[in-house]
């Protein structure tokens, strides 16, 4: 019986290999069924090693136990460091696979990319059914008990697929038939043993002594078992094809039982680089291929993040992000506007995280060259990744972008609903001087769109563009741009448009992202962008219509050269209350004028002596007040640093103070690497060394969804140290004593 007990572990390894196949739903492409295969045979190999060993039940299970975490480690994960023996990130991913890769499966959009922790958790699963197969195909008497680990690894399969489309019923023909063959088998080879090892022709006789034994041949049964196998097959084909042909009934879903693992985050605005962008030689961010120049310039932008909650002074979103898989969005139910299918695929170059380029409406992603972690927040659109080196990843973008028909936009009402509402407020008083402009510009329109274009067109052609302003979105900044300054950039005319539009009370937000579309400076026709860089930062509008969805706006004129302001449309008002104009300096005479009192006395004048005593006072007291100022800022900052990402921006903060005192002009709207090119060549070679190996610890900490780790964060402080005492090593005496007496830090701190 041996023979047949090789052949019933065959195909217990043959029905494992099998059910694994219904891992085919879960992940894209085919590169894991290698894999995957590995972990249905590798078991039945060691339970037939540990067979041969005459190993206890026990010592098997143990034993696969630690074949599973070599193959683990040394193929699923194999790939994440370039060591080819196991390292600590190893082990954690492992860690993470077994402990939560589960959920992962069970909350991720399907197909999802072949993500090695995910892979370990698949190939537990049909590792675990493989080895319960196995083991009790060889001990256990029970006819159905080598066929219930591998159907309970391709249940699992079903259930972390649920939802996708079925698979082709050949799959389940095979199962079913591996699952029959496997009971046949076993229920022969064990009806023609007795624990002796014979079977008896009848029952004993009336004295008890066992009647003659004979012979039973198994492989009789067998083959008197498998037409019946076959006719069952066919029936359940003909089954199968009958229930293909019906109308699909929606399947059971058990995703909707657990909730999805959001994550809530509040990402830092990109705004505050956009002129810095702006103004620098141009960087390729990121370059994209499409296919069809009619698909290209339907794709005018490539979003990066969405803003939708305003304070007054600056724009913010706290997004709701879940681990995402190939799938992205679905199209809404009951919208009728016509969509384009769009395919485009990028390649990034410096591009800072943790967004990834998206259009208007994306629906799915594939990962081209590597893998990385992926979420995605349905509401906003905006795609994001935990991987903080993004130079070179590849990904291709499936889109569904709508093309509206200038009579549906204007047929269209704005949405309603809480959502809609969220999108609508704004805090505080609103400046007069922003409501009445904007009640001015849309007077003559009519329908919602009328107005919106209205304010459109009065912004684009009414003011002038310019970079030669200074960045900012607050009511303040917006109330000088629209009757002071009238020029700016992007930045302003977006703001500006996004806090007219909800003074009059549509649902609006700002987009931040790359033009991917301009006229050329031929015949000013559009062309699409292959290479995007860093002088295509752009920011708009959006605007939430009913069954339409967010349409975009484009108040910043088309000609981004700069222009002067065009003659203002009528005499604009006076600031009103919560006008907030930052940095302005009170009129002259004003009561809020300060003049110094004179220190002319009579006494003073008789005696120089005191005056130069006194003077050596007030210098004596300047500087130690500018000391202790300095030292209780530093300490406020410290204390206030409690999470790894604030004890990062902390150190970072005191370089930024070093810098400013030997001299290099720092300014808020830079980078980390933009703060290490600025002082290239104007601090030591040390100093220049500890200041690069900063930047992507900073950047991470600034942009990374995720918390820094505790050895990144004592890494930046040791950094920090290093520079504080390189940047003025070597400096002149007189030099480090400015350094120590320049009051730039406090300056540069009272505007945070």
């Amino acid at each position: 019986m041996r023979r047949f007990l090789v052949v019933e572990l065959a195909l217990v390894a043959a029905l494992s290999l099998a059910a694994a196949q219904g891992f085919h739903r879960v992940f894209v492409g085919t590169g894991f069924l290698g894999l995957i295969a590995g972990a249905a045979l590798l078991p039945v190999v060691v339970t037939v090693l540990c067979g041969a060993r005459r190993m206890s039940l026990s010592g098997a299970i143990l034993a696969s136990a630690v074949v599973f975490v070599l193959f683990a480690l040394f193929v699923p994960l194999a790939g994440l460091t370039s060591n080819p023996m196991p390292t600590l990130v190893t082990m954690q991913e492992l860690g993470k696979g077994l402990v939560s890769g589960w959920a992962e499966l069970r909350t991720v959009s399907l197909p999802t990319e072949a993500d090695p922790r995910l892979l370990v958790t698949a190939a537990a699963v049909v590792w675990l059914g493989a080895t319960l197969g196995a083991e009790m195909a060889a001990r256990s008497r029970t006819p159905v008990a080598p066929v219930i680990g591998p159907l309970a690894a391709y249940a699992a399969s079903l259930l972390f697929a649920a939802g996708q489309p079925r698979s082709p019923v050949l799959l389940p023909l095979v199962i079913t038939a591996g699952c029959l063959l496997v009971i046949l088998l076993h229920a022969n080879r064990w009806a023609t043993l007795e624990p002796g090892g014979r079977r008896l022709s009848a029952p004993p006789a009336a004295d008890g002594r066992p009647q003659a034994a004979t012979a039973v041949n198994p492989v009789r049964r067998v083959v008197t078992g498998v037409p019946v196998i076959g006719v069952a097959l066919l029936v359940a084909a003909l089954v199968g094809s009958l229930v293909n042909s019906q109308p699909e009934r929606a399947a059971f879903e058990p995703r909707p039982l657990r909730s999805a693992n959001v994550d809530s985050r509040s990402l830092l605005n990109p705004l505050a680089g956009l002129r810095q962008e702006l103004e620098d030689p141009p960087v390729v961010v990121f370059k994209v291929e499409t296919d069809r120049l009619s698909d290209a310039l339907s794709v005018p932008r490539a979003r990066l993040a969405t803003f939708d909650v305003f304070d007054g002074t600056t724009w913010s979103s706290n997004g709701e992000f879940a681990k995402s898989g190939t799938v992205l969005a679905e199209v809404p139910e009951g919208s009728t506007v016509t969509r384009r299918q769009v395919t485009q695929r990028y390649t990034l170059g410096a591009l800072m995280g943790p967004w990834l380029p998206v259009t208007a409406f994306p629906v799915g992603i594939e990962l081209q060259n590597r893998p990385v972690d992926l979420e995605f927040d349905p509401s906003s659109g905006t795609l994001i990744t935990d991987d903080v080196a993004l130079d070179g990843l590849r990904y291709q973008l499936q889109s569904s972008i709508p093309e509206y028909t200038e009579q549906e936009l204007t047929g269209a009402d704005l949405a309603t609903g809480d959502e809609a509402r969220s999108d609508e407020e704004l805090p505080g008083v609103v400046p007069e001087a922003i409501t009445s402009l904007a009640t001015e510009l849309t007077s003559s329109a009519i329908t919602p769109y009328q107005k919106l274009k209205a304010l459109e067109e009065g912004l684009s052609s009414g003011f002038g563009y310019s970079q030669e302003v200074a960045p900012g979105h607050s009511y303040g900044h917006i109330v000088n741009f629209l009757t002071e300054a009238r020029v700016g950039y992007a930045e302003q005319f977006a703001g500006s448009f996004a806090v007219m539009a909800r003074s009059l009370g549509f649902p609006t937000r700002l987009a931040v992202g790359y033009l991917t579309v301009e006229p050329n400076d031929t015949d000013g026709q559009l062309e699409a962008l292959q290479e995007v860089t860093t002088h295509q930062a752009h920011v708009w509008p959006e605007v939430y219509f009913d069954k339409l969805g967010w349409v975009p706006f484009e108040p910043t004129p088309a000609d981004r050269t700069s222009s002067p302001a065009p003659p203002p449309r009528a005499e604009q008002p006076a600031v009103s209350e919560g006008g907030l104009v930052e940095e302005q300096s009170p009129p002259a005479g004003s009561s809020d004028e300060v003049s110094p009192e004179s220190l002319d006395t009579p006494d003073a004048l008789d005696s120089g002596v005191i005056i130069l005593l006194g003077l050596l006072a007030l210098a004596a007291g300047a500087v130690t007040g500018l000391l202790a100022a300095k030292a209780l800022v530093r300490g406020r900052r410290r204390r206030r640093a409690h999470t790894p990402s604030q004890q990062v921006l902390g150190a970072w903060a005191e370089v930024i103070d070093r810098l400013l005192e030997v001299g290099v002009d720092v300014d808020r709207s830079m980078t980390a690497r933009q703060v290490v090119e600025l002082s290239n060549g104007q601090i030591s070679d040390r100093a220049q060394e500890s200041l690069e190996a900063m930047v992507p610890i900073v950047s991470y900490a600034v942009y990374a969804p995720i918390e820094p780790s505790d050895e990144w964060v004592s890494q930046m402080r040791v950094l920090a140290d290093d520079f504080n005492h390189a940047v003025v090593a070597g400096r002149p005496l007189p030099q480090r004593a400015m350094a120590a007496l320049s009051p730039r830090p406090l300056l540069y701190s009272a505007r945070r």
